[in-house]
């Protein structure tokens, strides 16, 4: 008995990463025809708009889509920021022995600006864990989206 497989279902495609958000503290007085624009700007793709009390938090799919509203919102002169202060990330299955400067200068030839790396403890017994936390500077991903 032979069974067929369909080939493309087994291929996975690799998923790109979503831009980070913009945060606008410009106050929008006519949310619908903000919302408008950045529709025509993001199209077919769509974007995510929340609002709080210090502004919007503007999250767009794809990076095309991400350029276009920064260049709308730079000729806008709005106020607004694309990245929070601090960017945390983990990395996990590295024994709890590995030197943090090891880590850091293999960061560092990928490209990334590290802050610090710090090994996570268990948060039960506090010892050492085989995952490692470290923040970078923001403006790395920031780059690779603007590029």
């Amino acid at each position: 008995m032979e069974m067929e497989t369909d080939t493309s279902t087994n291929i996975s495609q690799k998923k790109l990463p979503l831009p980070p958000p913009i945060f606008i503290k410009t106050n929008i007085v006519q949310f619908n025809i903000f919302c408008e624009s950045i529709k025509q700007l993001t199209q077919p793709e769509g974007f995510l708009c929340k609002s709080s009390v210090n502004g919007l938090k503007l999250n767009t799919y794809t990076t095309d889509s991400y350029r276009k509203t920064v260049k709308f919102l730079k000729e806008k002169k709005s106020t607004f920021t694309l990245t929070n202060l601090k960017m945390k990330n983990h990395i996990e299955h590295l024994h709890h022995s590995t030197p943090v400067d090891t880590i850091k200068e293999e960061l560092n030839s990928k490209g990334f600006t590290v802050r610090n790396i710090i090994n996570v403890l268990h948060y039960q017994t506090k010892n050492p864990s085989h995952s490692f936390s470290w923040t970078w500077s923001p403006h790395h991903q920031t780059k690779i989206f603007l590029q």
